[in-house]
This record gives C-alpha cells, sequence and structure tokens, in this order.
C-alpha cells in the first residue's frame, strides 16, 4: 500500500491473460513445497479468517524483530572489528532479517501502515522507505559522519536510515559516490580524501552502519511490540472487528484493511519492482532506458536481492491469501473466504490459488542473478514472464475477487481497467 504522496496507477499486463492457458504454464507447485492448492479447500468464517491474520501478523512481526537483532548484534561486531569475516556475517545477518522482513511488506495493516488509515501509525516507512532511497544521500552523511549526531535516527531523513541505507553500507564496495560533480563531497574533495584511505572508509561505514542496524532493531521491536498480546495487541483489534474493536467498526472493514494490504503485489511488486526496471513504465528515474531496460531501478542493487525480494513479497502474499501456519500456505487465508460463498468464490480461489503458484514458478525459473545490473537485459524475456504471471494474479484480484468477497477497490487502484 502507499505511503508517499503520489499514486501510481497500474500498467497494462503483458502478455495473454487467457487464464487457462496461464495457469496451465504454472500450476506445479512453483512455490518448492510441492504441494498444490486443493480443489475444495475447507472454509471459513469471516471472523476465523481475522483471528487468522491477526496472528499471522502478529507471528511474522516477532520473527522480524528477532532477526534485526541478530542483525543489531551482528553489525555491532563489524563496527567493532571490521574485518571480512566479521562483515561476511553482518551481510549474512542483513539477507536474513531482509527476507523477513519483504514477507512483512505486504501486511501493510494496523501499526504499519500510513497514519490515515485505521490503526495506522506510519511505522514501516523507519524500516524501509524504499522507493525514496538516495544513495548519495547516505554517501553525503557518511563523510559529513552526520550519523554521530544523537538526533540522527529521530531527525533524518528517511533515505539516510533503514534496510536500504544498511545494504548500501555493507554490500557496496564502490570507492566512487553517486553524488554530481558539484556536490560539496566532491568538490572539497572530502569523499576523495576518505576512499583513499580504504581502512579508515571500511570502519567509518561499519560504525555508520551500526548506528542504522540499531534503529531498524528498535523500530522493528516497536511495531512488534505492538502487536503482540503483551504489548499493544493490535492482533485483538482485528480479530474482535466490530465486536468491541476500538480501531475496525465492523468485520468487513478490517476485511477491506486487509485487501489493501494485499495489493502490495499490484503497486509495488509489479508496477515498481517489475515493470520500471524492465522499462515498461517511464516513471521514477526511468526516462531513457538502456538497451531496453533501467537497470538503475532495481530495488536491491548492492546486496543483489531483487529477484529474492520478489519471491519474498509473494510469500507474504500467499501468507494471507492460503493462510500462515506453514510455508505452503496451509491454514485459513482468503481461499476459505472465496470458497465459502459457493460455487463461483470455490473456482476462483482455485484460479488465483494456480496463479499464485504460476507466479512463484516464474520466479523460480530465474537464473540466479538474473535481476541484477549486469544481466537483467539478457534476462528480459524471462523477468517478463514474472511481470505477465503476476500481472494475471493482479487482474483476478481487481475483478472477481473484489466483487465475490464486496471488498472495496484499494485507493491506489481506483480508475485502473486492466
Amino acid at each position: 500500500m502507499l505511503q508517499r504522496t503520489f499514486v501510481l496507477r497500474s500498467l497494462p499486463v503483458i502478455g495473454t491473460l487467457a487464464l487457462g492457458v496461464a495457469l496451465n504454464c504454472g500450476g506445479g507447485g512453483g512455490d518448492g513445497s510441492g504441494q498444490t492448492p486443493s480443489s475444495t479447500p475447507p472454509t471459513a468464517t469471516q471472523a476465523q479468517f481475522l483471528q487468522a491474520a491477526g496472528r499471522c501478523a502478529t507471528d511474522l512481526y516477532a520473527q522480524a524483530a528477532e532477526a534485526t537483532a541478530a542483525l543489531d548484534a551482528a553489525v555491532g561486531a563489524y563496527a567493532a572489528d571490521p574485518s571480512v569475516a566479521n562483515r561476511d556475517a553482518a551481510r549474512r545477518a542483513w539477507e536474513v532479517a531482509n527476507d523477513l522482513w519483504q514477507q512483512a511488506e505486504v501486511f501493510q495493516f494496523g501499526p504499519a501502515a500510513p497514519a490515515t488509515l485505521p490503526g495506522g501509525r506510519g511505522l514501516r516507512e523507519g524500516v524501509y522507505a524504499w522507493p525514496l532511497v538516495s544513495r548519495c544521500a547516505v554517501e553525503q552523511t557518511l563523510v559529513a559522519k552526520g550519523y554521530e549526531a544523537p538526533s540522527f535516527t529521530a531527525t533524518s531523513l528517511a533515505n539516510t536510515r533503514g534496510l536500504a541505507a544498511l545494504e548500501y553500507l555493507l554490500f557496496s564496495e564502490d570507492t566512487n559516490n553517486a553524488c554530481g560533480a558539484s556536490a560539496s563531497i566532491n568538490t572539497a574533495g572530502t569523499w576523495a580524501a576518505l576512499a583513499a584511505d580504504p581502512a579508515a572508509f571500511s570502519a567509518a561505514k561499519a560504525t555508520y552502519a551500526r548506528v542504522v542496524a540499531a534503529d531498524v532493531a528498535q523500530r522493528v521491536r516497536t511495531l512488534a511490540d505492538a502487536w503482540s498480546p503483551a504489548g499493544g495487541n493490535f492482533g485483538a483489534e482485528v480479530a474482535n472487528a466490530g465486536a468491541g474493536s476500538a480501531t475496525y467498526r465492523s468485520g468487513q472493514d478490517a476485511l477491506n484493511a486487509i485487501n489493501n494490504a494485499l495489493f502490495y503485489v499490484e503497486v509495488w511488486v509489479r508496477d515498481q519492482k517489475l515493470a520500471i526496471p524492465l522499462a515498461l513504465s517511464m516513471t521514477r528515474g526511468c526516462a531513457m532506458p538502456v538497451n531496453g531496460i533501467c537497470p538503475n531501478t532495481l530495488e536491491s542493487p548492492f546486496a543483489n536481492r531483487s529477484q529474492r525480494n520478489v519471491r519474498s513479497n509473494l510469500v507474504g502474499f500467499r501468507k494471507l491469501f492460503r493462510g500462515c501456519d506453514d510455508d505452503a500456505g496451509a491454514g485459513v487465508g482468503f481461499d476459505d473466504l472465496l470458497t465459502g460463498t459457493g460455487a463461483e468464490g470455490a473456482e476462483l480461489a482455485t484460479l488465483m490459488a494456480a496463479q499464485l503458484d504460476a507466479s512463484f514458478a516464474a520466479v523460480d525459473a530465474l537464473p540466479e542473478g538474473a535481476m541484477t545490473e549486469a544481466s537483467i537485459a539478457a534476462q528480459k524475456p524471462a523477468v517478463t514472464n514474472v511481470f505477465t504471471s503476476v500481472g494475471n494474479l493482479v487482474s483476478l484480484m481487481k475483478s472477481q475477487f473484489l466483487s465475490v468477497l464486496d471488498l472495496e477497490p484499494p485507493v491506489v487502484s481506483e480508475g485502473d481497467n486492466d
């Protein structure tokens, strides 16, 4: 869901929307579980679904809090001794935390959501503000040692903090910077002086990373506490929607909030993470494609996790759609609500589950490193297949799914007709 002042309009899905063809190409358990959804999944009441969704979010944020605490510890060890071994350990901890956070990106209802939405506290942006990122801003902060200010994590711009800034600090080995020639770090020679001393350069990045990692861990802990039964217990707000919840006047209000979050796969996965690097959209720094692509707009350019992020986003979607009880998506999900509406809903549940599997299959078919600056041009047809598969899933969401469950279209999708 958007947390910005702009609204991205959806792009037309490239390729056939003859879903029978699409489903036959990818319904073979592309999630790696070896399981396929049942043609007649169990039904569930709205109350059971809301209880399951609240419990799922609570568990996922608790896992993310544990992972970011481990990341904080690993980066702290790296800052104390910026050796290659400690750096690599910090990188691995970042990957674990990032994979969990990418799942949680699809759970932006409640405290992670913008303050303008029910229960929203805007807690997501302090953890991960993408696509509001700026390598130059991080590099300017690095040279100026802005991270040493006691108020840095409270007052600095979001694009100088969070998991994205931490990715640059841990993974980038480039001694050049992304700022313009007229930027003060270049005209004054301060960047060149820092980069010329490898030990000082590594130590500065590690120290900056320590500040950011501690801030990320604290912010994710705040979010996890907001959901925890021992803390804010927002899961109870979801479960008790319409029956004592101070946030949701009805179960349908809560259902609409979760549905709104589910459309992350349209606005961010399809339209930002896939369409823009593939030059299928000319927005956000992609006015002039190079060789038919825009590699500079990839989400994870330093750790090269862009395709992994897409897959993790699909895992988050699967948790809400098919259930959160295990990696195969067992448990109560939107598919059970669909089935409970009758034959039409049951058929749609099967179609959407198969198209979700097709999306997993398309991602899993990509060679390792396909969505990197070095490889995306050669892999454009395969990555476009991911875009098309996710687009077919979105098309089902925006038509039958909303209709069968009587859901409100998300604000970011109103007026779109694809």
